[in-house]
């Protein structure tokens, strides 16, 4: 039974070396996919973040202009104990 002709070297590495690059571009793709993603979940955990401190403010009565001043004091606190 003939089993073919056999790959010369040169042919065996040129093979590999495309395999190599296939995989390559796969990782690439996949990494761009991921840091997608990753954006996205940065995004939703800001937004998340951003709710809950509307929603505590609504629950103590406070004003987006109460918040920024709570917030500008705490910075004069911090600046007067260092």
């Amino acid at each position: 039974m003939a089993r073919g002709v056999r790959k010369t070297q040169l042919e065996k590495l040129t093979e590999q070396l495309e395999n190599v690059q296939a995989s390559i571009r796969q990782y690439k793709e996949a990494i761009v996919n991921m840091e997608a993603k990753e954006k996205e979940l940065l995004e939703s955990i800001e937004q998340e973040n951003f709710q809950l401190t509307m929603e505590l403010m609504k629950e103590k009565g406070l004003t987006m202009d109460d918040f920024k001043a709570w917030i500008e004091s705490m910075d004069v606190c911090e600046s007067e104990s260092a």
